[in-house]
């Protein structure tokens, strides 16, 4: 099945229709409220701090023969163990919340102590220390055969659209504005360091502020220059020792034993919901991200109006919905993920050739840009003209499904 206007028309009719009787609310978040009971339909405007702890030497971990032995189990492994680490680091220490894990990303939000924006920088910096200890001296004393990990962490400080409308049903939260995009761009040439945001360098105290380089309209830490990191971490009370990363670490390394887990090459299309920590796949596929350009400046723009943002979240709706069946329904790709305003998938087929995968793939790519110019653009002009950005690349794939449980 290939995409067809008139059905793609008729489907986004409908979940027009759906999402119109269900409602949706944009309220911004008070001292009662948390994101843990979010529904699908209830979007809270936030203002807190964005942090993103990335693995930044992935292809060397890729092409590492320790790592690639037995289809990549170690590899996998790593990535489940030191997801688990980052999450208790933001969550019982610091009080924060999980936002996502996109790839070797963590997405996480600090949004407490509730307007106090001097306390949250504080106890960001201080969060994003542990997590790049976690990552490398607590990581590298439980799997010392391994090599080491070369961290990067992002921050930054700001207001984001935060929903709960994960692809399957699941809570998995997303996070839209320039807080998080700018704390997720800003890792690329932050190895070994913590880079901030302008917005958030100018809630740090002095002595803070102190610690940090001018880095273009950014600011940053070397990591590798603070004498004690688990001393500057504890200064301002946080209950957190590199000794209490490394138990964690081992213990959930002793229970997922390599012989529990499961890697084989991919023989039939595959079904993500049937992966986890103890199985994933192997394949030759095309990877697709498909992004809404200027989707946070429409956000930006519409200044906290939450009358105007509604009608900003029903786009998001409509656009991942359309996405997901032109991959699934239209295409029987696999929707991988939703990150904010991006689209993940994967597409891939068994029994054809790279060629003719590559071939499928590039029709997806069409596919998806005629449902939002042709559909979306022309039926659901709610705020303004769509536009998508898409990139698709060919290869070897693992394909796993690695949250932080």
């Amino acid at each position: 099945m290939a995409w067809n206007h008139e059905r793609s028309t008729n489907r986004l009719r409908e979940e027009a229709k759906r999402v119109a009787k269900a409602g949706i609310t944009v309220k911004p978040l008070t001292r009662e409220m948390n994101l843990a009971n979010l529904s699908t339909t209830d979007t809270r405007l936030v203002t807190g701090v964005h942090l993103y702890a990335d693995i930044r030497n992935l292809d060397a971990l890729l092409d590492d023969l320790v790592l690639r032995r037995d289809n990549y189990k170690r590899l996998y492994r790593t990535l489940h163990l030191t997801r688990r680490e980052l999450r208790r680091i933001l969550q019982p220490i610091f009080g924060g919340d999980k936002i996502q894990v996109q790839g070797t990303k963590f997405h996480g939000l600090l949004f407490r102590p509730y307007n106090d924006p001097e306390l949250m920088a504080r106890d960001a910096i201080r969060a994003g220390m542990a997590m790049y200890s976690a990552l490398t001296e607590a990581f590298s004393s439980v799997c010392p055969t391994y090599p080491a990990l070369i961290p990067a962490i992002g921050i930054d400080y700001g207001e984001c659209l935060i929903a709960n409308i994960g692809i399957r049903g699941d809570r998995e939260l997303i996070s839209i504005g320039n807080a998080a995009n700018n704390a997720a761009k800003i890792l690329v040439d932050g190895n070994d360091a913590i880079t901030i945001g302008s917005a958030l360098y100018e809630h740090l105290s002095d002595d803070d502020q102190a610690r940090f380089t001018a880095a273009g309209n950014n600011y940053r830490l070397d990591c590798t220059t603070i004498e004690d990191l688990e001393e500057t971490v504890r200064e301002d009370g946080a209950e957190w020792t590199i000794q209490s990363s490394i138990n964690h670490l081992s213990d959930d390394k002793d229970a997922l034993p390599l012989d529990d887990i499961n890697i084989e090459e991919a023989r039939e299309i595959i079904d993500i919901t049937r992966l986890g920590k103890n199985h994933a796949k192997t394949v030759p596929a095309a990877s697709i991200f498909v992004d809404i350009d200027g989707y946070t400046s429409l956000v930006e723009s519409l200044n906290g109006d939450t009358d105007e943002l509604a009608k900003a979240v029903q786009v998001l709706h409509l656009f991942r919905y359309e996405l997901q069946q032109v991959t699934e329904n239209d295409h029987h790709g696999i929707t991988i993920q939703h990150q904010g305003d991006r689209l993940q998938a994967l597409f891939h087929a068994p029994d054809d050739d790279d060629e003719t995968v590559m071939d499928y793939a590039a029709n997806l790519c069409t596919a998806y840009n005629s449902s939002v110019e042709a559909v979306i653009n022309q039926h659901h002009d709610i705020l303004g003209k769509l536009h998508v950005a898409i990139g698709c690349a060919f290869g070897h794939a693992l394909v796993g499904m690695l949250g932080v449980s």
